[in-house]
């Protein structure tokens, strides 16, 4: 019996350690477009404008996806 929830709380600490490792991934990732989104915000008056609101609306897409 404690062989059994021993090997059970191990294949739940990995688990948990492999589900940690993923939110870690998706945080960088929604904190490398939201840099992204800003600094597209930022340059949102210059010659190329229409492309960059298309791209803005392309990441503010992925991070409500994400």
């Amino acid at each position: 019996m404690i062989a059994a929830l021993t090997v059970e709380n191990a294949r739940m600490t990995v688990e948990v350690e492999r589900m940690t490792a993923t939110l870690r991934a998706q945080d960088l990732l929604v904190q490398a477009l939201q840099a992204r989104i800003a600094k597209l915000q930022r340059q949102r008056f210059g010659p190329s404008s229409e492309q960059i609101e298309h791209e803005i609306a392309q990441l503010e897409l992925a991070l409500e996806i994400l």
